[in-house]
Order: C-alpha cells, then structure tokens, then sequence
C-alpha cells in the first residue's frame, strides 16, 4: 500500500508542495513512506503539529 499524497505545484517555478497525512500513518510504515516521499523528489517535511502533539505521536508509536 502507498501512503497517500497530494502533490499542488508552485505556480511560475518548477517546484511543488507535496501534502500528506503523518508519514508512518494510514497503514504504511513510516520508513516505507519516508521512503516513498523521497522517490517522489521530496527534500524537506514541514509539519502543522505543535511540540505536544510530536511528543504524543512519538511515543504512541514507541508503544506499539
């Protein structure tokens, strides 16, 4: 399965966004979507989620 991603190009340059959920979540690994994210020519991850809820994800997924 490939995690989902939508890619909306930055108008007047050869360059793009790429949004995706939290890689590692929608029932991929997040190697497998870290891995999936850099075929698709992704350099940099940028995410909207505060200290807290970084340090919620992570250790939720530690417990798993």
């Amino acid at each position: 399965m490939t995690h989902p991603t939508w890619e909306l190009p930055v108008t007047g340059s050869q360059a793009s966004l790429v949004l995706t959920p939290c890689p590692g979540t929608k029932s991929t690994s997040l190697s497998d979507s870290i891995a999936q994210l850099k075929e698709q020519g992704v350099t940099t991850i940028v995410t909207a989620l505060n200290t807290d809820e970084m340090q919620h994800a992570v250790l939720r997924r530690s417990q798993q």
